[in-house]
């Protein structure tokens, strides 16, 4: 888990000082050595692992950083979250469309869930990850073309 955490302040750009404590540790340790140990992983499952984990570990320094920077983000009002629960094929996904085309509530982006930091001025988001193609996908799960359970 070291070299995790040092690729991930490198490729942050910050010192490894910058955690703030490691409390986060053994969780983050069990987790990956459960994922490993269970999830029967081939390479390609394993980078993916290691990937995730590396993004996680970045967005805990970026969000440390604008804390950092702005110490009253920690103190700002949120509202309350409006969640939308429901089996699948119910409707969810249009009762989300229709909430995110009101001005008065805000949804969350894909984008913003991967990298939950504010774009910097002059910037435009980047593109949602659904729209990039994922190289290696299909092969890193145990679900292959043709054999996805159905849903109808």
């Amino acid at each position: 888990m070291p070299a995790l955490l040092d690729e991930a302040a490198a490729r942050a750009g910050v010192d490894v000082d910058d955690w703030g404590g490691l409390g986060f540790l053994p969780a983050l340790e069990l987790l990956v050595e459960s994922c490993r140990a269970t999830a029967r992983l081939n390479a390609t499952g394993a980078e993916v692992l290691t990937k995730v984990v590396l993004r996680h570990l970045r967005n805990l320094l970026a969000v440390r950083a604008v804390a950092d920077a702005a110490p009253d983000v920690a103190g700002r009002a949120l509202g309350s979250p409006i969640v939308i629960t429901g089996l699948p094929r119910t409707g969810t996904t249009l009762v989300q469309n229709l909430l995110a085309l009101d001005p008065a509530h805000r949804v969350l982006r894909v984008w913003e869930a991967l990298r939950p930091v504010p774009v910097a001025p002059g910037r435009r988001p980047p593109r949602s990850a659904s729209a990039r193609p994922r190289r290696g996908w299909p092969s890193c799960t145990s679900w292959r073309r043709g054999s996805r359970p159905s849903t109808g």
